[in-house]
């Protein structure tokens, strides 16, 4: 017969310390056993004389009450997924549901019902009590995970990461350790404001890296354990060496647009007499498979090597670039002739058109774009010499529009244009300019029309004014008379009518060298971000300084890019072989990732973009035939011709759910409160000014004060001697008067 009981316990009783159930308690005997009388050998009683004694004798005694096996078992909490099918319906019979007027009426009397109100009071605190779970905070929760410990550990082993209670970066012995002070030998590079005017400036820290050539694990994780977030990772997939034999800087980088897996690499050389490049060396750029690296798919062959590339977003069968020797090149994919690269199948490269070189630019061309037109062939170009042009790339004899990048401010020289940013949701007539000198050229076409209409009809004007002064007509020939103006849009003077803007040239806001890369944020046009010298600046159109700068870092930057997928993160390639990504929205201070792709110093980088979808899984290279993920893969290329394919994890890739609007607000308060430093800059400038002036009015008071006075005694002087005169000049009339009268007197 089987004995067992059952009882039934509260889930919400489980959980609790085991500890406040036990309590000292007195002792108590809980069996008592009298013993046997000891055994005499001399007894000779029947009853003992059959006992042996036991050697050895073993005994064991446990005070442990002896408990029957049981098994406890909670309510069972039976789960079921239905679906519900909502039709609008109880409507009364005289009301229609799809009269706006009729549900309306009917709404304001249902209001008004003793009934409705009750049933809100009802509903009010379930709905209460719903808010407050979703709101509660998990006590349970590990925040910190990882301390003094962890960072210790990671700077002293050198091969990986620590994390620190300072939050800084390390350098440990043979590899990287991102710990506190404790971890390594550096500790963070603090920055503070950006100088006069405001800019409130990111403060990072400098960190090592370890040896070794094309690392693609990641030896550089996250500097801080989040609690709820994986690490940030980025895994190697592929390497694409550059096929010539004298290998080339991978210069530019632009993916396919409809995400196919294509990669459009140009190499060029920029060095100044470089003896490795030279006349015979290759010009060709390359398409490449991402599935298949150790070939490129397609060759192209233009007239001089490529310094910039791009896919057309209309028809991505087209390729636009630009070359070292100023020229403007147009590749066309579905011609006759392009074949695989190497020329094994006896075919040879895609050859471009090319422009005039005596229409075209005078130095290397570093960036071109494609612009917003009907027909999908109108694009633009920048260069060194200081000129931007506008072609059409069915007639690239000539350009279009002529632009010199020069203003009255910055001196009779124009500006070398290295950057160049144009996007539709930025407006289809702004771009954005990036110039050696470290400023910002902001151009909008609608402005420069307008302003060239203007200079157009003042000089239209001056000729009416000069001819009619010069030939009076009379008024009968004035009505056939018809005047023409000397003008034509070569004429217009450039820096008049140019329609560009240029940010603050003082020396804290600007960059302290060339702009080598220069973007709009994909989520918020208005905000963009700019990489050179050491740092890395984000601006807004409606300021002329940043509202957010890096710290001076401690080897340059070469390239970066906004994320197509999260408005807060952003990417940038270093001199020393480190790629780093910022997440502006978990972390102002530092950067959130960075990754050591080589020793070699980099030269390029690019992510793919939003078209192409996410079905590819994080660990493998997206299936043949099928688009990669979106914002994962991202390709850099470095000096040695070598472009490394990159996968990066879901953390930064993915967008995050109200990550567009919480950005959009941390950027905007960013630029009231800059708005409201250069307000009391300008304020504190005007009131010295006002202090100034006002020294200078009391100045001139006093010498006026003291020309008055002079000038009264002056007055006062000669209104005496004309007092004096006058009085002389009436006593001599009066003494003729009286000797007159005396003579007539004596004469009768």
């Amino acid at each position: 017969m089987e004995i067992s009981y059952q009882y039934s316990k509260s889930r919400a009783s489980f959980g609790h310390d085991v500890r406040q159930t036990l309590q000292d308690a007195p002792t108590s005997v809980l069996l008592a056993m009298p013993s046997l009388p000891p055994i005499s050998s001399t007894s000779t009683s029947t009853s003992t004389s059959t006992i042996t004694r036991r050697n050895p004798c073993s005994v064991s005694v446990s005070t442990i009450p002896q408990m029957s096996a049981h098994t406890v078992n909670t309510e069972r909490c039976v789960l079921k997924s239905t679906s519900m099918r909502h039709v609008e319906g109880g409507w009364p019979k005289d009301v229609d549901p799809t009269e706006q007027a009729d549900v309306t009426r009917f709404r304001k009397k249902a209001e008004k019902d003793d009934e409705y109100k009750a049933a809100l009071k009802v509903l009010g605190p379930l709905v209460s009590r719903c808010m407050k779970q979703n709101g509660t905070v998990d006590i349970y929760e590990e925040y910190f995970v990882g301390g003094r410990e962890g960072g210790r550990e990671g700077g002293e082993s050198g091969g990986g990461e620590g994390i620190g209670e300072t939050g800084g970066f390390g350098t440990g012995y043979g590899g990287n350790a991102y710990g506190g002070l404790e971890g390594g030998g550096k500790s963070p590079i603090m920055s503070g404001m950006a100088g006069k005017g405001g800019g409130i400036t990111i403060t990072s820290a400098s960190s090592g890296s370890s040896s070794g050539s094309y690392n693609h694990s990641n030896h550089a994780h996250h500097h801080q354990q989040h609690h709820a977030s994986e690490p940030l990772l980025a895994k190697g997939l592929a390497v694409f060496r550059d096929p010539s034999p004298v290998k080339r800087p991978a210069i530019a980088l632009n993916w396919h647009p409809e995400g196919q897996g294509k990669l459009a690499v140009a190499y060029c050389g920029l060095g100044f007499q470089d003896p490795r490049f030279t006349s015979a060396t290759s010009k060709s750029s390359y398409i490449w498979d991402i599935h298949s690296p150790n070939r490129p798919e397609l060759e192209l062959c233009p007239p001089s090597p490529l310094t910039s590339l791009r896919f057309n977003p209309k028809s991505p069968d087209t390729l636009l670039g630009g070359c070292q020797n100023g020229l403007v090149c147009f590749f066309d994919l579905r011609r006759q002739g392009g074949g695989v690269a190497g020329r094994e199948g006896g075919r040879e490269g895609v050859v471009g058109e090319a422009s005039f070189l005596e229409c075209s630019h005078h130095d290397p061309v570093r960036d071109v774009f494609w612009i917003s037109s009907k027909t999908g062939h109108q694009c633009v170009s920048i260069s060194t010499d200081g000129r931007m042009l506008w072609w059409d790339t069915r007639r690239l004899a000539e350009p279009t529009d002529d632009l010199p990048l020069s203003l009255p401010s910055l001196g009779p020289s124009p500006c070398g244009a290295t950057a160049l940013d144009y996007s539709l949701e930025g407006g289809p007539t702004k771009y954005l300019i990036g110039t050696e000198q470290g400023l910002i050229l902001s151009l909008n076409l609608r402005n420069r029309r307008q302003q060239q209409q203007q200079q157009q009809q003042q000089q239209q004007h001056r000729t009416l004014a000069a001819t009619s002064h010069t030939h009076p007509l009379s008024s009968s020939s004035s009505s056939s008379t018809s005047f023409t103006a000397p003008f034509s849009s070569s004429s217009i003077s450039s820096t008049n009518c140019s329609g560009l803007q240029v940010s603050d040239p003082y020396f804290l806001h600007k960059h302290h060298g060339a702009i080598l890369s220069l973007q709009r944020n994909p989520a918020h046009p208005k905000f963009y971000l700019t990489i050179g010298d050491w740092r890395a600046a984000l601006w807004t159109e409606d300021l002329r300084s940043p509202i957010f700068t890096t710290p001076f870092l401690s080897s340059p930057l070469m390239a970066g890019c906004w994320s197509p997928t999260r408005p807060g993160v952003f990417f940038v390639a270093r001199k020393d072989g480190m790629v780093e990504g910022w997440d502006l929205l978990s972390r102002q201070g530092e950067r959130a990732f960075a990754h050591k792709v080589g020793d070699t110093a980099l030269t390029s980088l690019a992510i793919q973009g939003p078209s192409s979808s996410t079905s590819a899984p994080c660990n493998s290279l997206p299936e043949e035939g099928k688009e990669g993920g979106s914002g994962r893969l991202m390709a850099v290329g470095d000096e040695g011709g070598t472009v490394a394919l990159l996968e990066l994890c879901a953390g930064l890739s993915d967008y995050q759910a109200g990550e567009k609007a919480a950005v959009g607000a941390m950027l905007d308060r960013a630029m009231r409160a800059e708005k409201y430093l250069e307000v009391k800059e300008r304020e504190g400038r005007r009131a010295k000014t006002a202090v100034a002036e006002e020294g200078g009015r009391e100045g001139g008071r006093a010498g006026e004060k003291e020309s008055v006075a002079g000038r009264e005694e002056k007055m006062e002087e000669l209104l005496r001697k004309v007092d004096a005169d006058f009085l002389s000049m009436i006593k001599d009339a009066e003494d003729d008067e009286a000797g007159g009268r005396r003579e007539t007197e004596r004469e009768y």
